[in-house]
């Protein structure tokens, strides 16, 4: 069955690749940890995850959820999350045309210093989403803003003395402050000002600038720190702009509207995949300089990404810390990504 360009090709669990190896810890339990945070807004009445061809009804939705949030995370071996699935849901593969190799990246809770005040060398702002912005209706440019097109209106929740790591919060859409007072200040994805999007990484490797099939974000980084003098018209190459909001203590929100688990939750293309929709990732990760290690992961889709369109595209979560901030940075895999749905009741077949 089709959603928008998918296949959802249905197969056993004998084929769902690496689904009965044994794994590490994280294999499924932050997967499903992720699950339960979805599967709580399903039992309050929020419309549940929907494939064109596949639907499920809120009911069938709503049995393995109610069973999900019963079992006890502390208590729970990785065989009884596999069990759980098996019994109550069946696996899907996602193809597109004749194609199943997806591609999947990494993305973290980026963190910056700052201050909730403009003083010293804390002098870039952080804006929050602007009043005057219209639904579907493109805002300024990110050149327009580092032009000052927003200076005095208010809108600044913080100020960074590091243009290069926000711009670099801004590409991972969510992330952390450690403000100058010893808090810290997590933030959101508000709002962005449907201008392209455009990889300066990519920009940088097709002029030359940067030479290597393998091209990290701490490349860019390092890069652009080395050529300061053109380094803002390079980031205002990509004039995707995005602006945040404050969401509490309890880490990044993604767009499904709860906090992301690390290696848990997996940004998807949200026309091909819908959000809440428990899905099973098979891939490689680098997690340093040394070869990219087998990564399969039980993960719930549950955030977007302006560069993650299609639905072979998946953006992996890693948290938060140096760890987290090497692997997303490195992690450019072609892999498989299935989805896991509800069995459907009798008479729904």
């Amino acid at each position: 069955m089709s959603s928008g360009a998918a296949t959802l090709e249905k197969i056993s669990y004998k084929e769902l690749k690496h689904w009965g190896e044994s794994g590490n810890a994280r294999t499924r339990l932050p997967g499903f940890t992720a699950f339960q945070k979805s599967c709580k807004q399903i039992l309050s009445g929020k419309q549940p995850p929907q494939f064109k061809g596949q639907e499920r009804s809120l009911a069938e939705w709503r049995k393995p959820c109610a069973k999900a949030l019963s079992m006890r995370l502390a208590a729970l071996a990785e065989n009884d999350i596999r069990e759980f699935f098996e019994a109550y849901f069946e696996p899907y593969h996602v193809v597109e045309g004749k194609t199943t190799d997806a591609f999947f990246t990494g993305y973290f809770e980026m963190e910056i210093k700052g201050s909730r005040t403009k003083h010293g060398s804390y002098i870039y702002p952080v804006y929050g989403k602007p009043k005057d912005m219209k639904d579907g209706v493109p805002y300024l440019t990110r050149a327009e803003i580092n032009r000052g097109a927003l200076e005095g209106k208010g809108l600044a929740i913080a100020y960074t003395d590091d243009p290069v790591r926000l711009f670099f919060l801004q590409v991972q859409g969510s992330g952390r402050i450690t403000l100058d007072d010893g808090t810290s200040m997590h933030l959101g994805f508000a709002a962005k000002n449907l201008r392209p999007y455009v990889s300066i990484g990519k920009y940088l490797k097709d002029s030359g600038k940067l030479k290597g099939n393998f091209i990290t974000a701490n490349d860019v980084m390092n890069w652009l720190r080395a050529n300061t003098k053109v380094a803002r018209a390079v980031m205002e190459k990509n004039q995707s702009y995005v602006f945040f909001k404050e969401t509490g203590t309890d880490g990044p929100y993604g767009a499904a509207g709860v906090a992301l688990t690390p290696e848990g939750s997996l940004a998807v293309d949200p026309s091909t995949t819908p959000l809440g929709t428990p899905v099973w990732v098979d891939t490689e990760v680098r997690w340093g300089e040394k070869t990219a290690d087998k990564f399969y992961r039980l993960m719930t889709a549950q955030d977007t990404g302006t560069a993650i369109v299609g639905p072979l595209r998946g953006d992996i979560f890693f948290g938060y810390g140096p760890s987290a901030e090497s692997a997303a940075g490195r992690t450019q895999s072609k892999g498989t990504l299935y989805v896991l749905l509800p069995k459907a009741s009798k008479g729904h077949e």
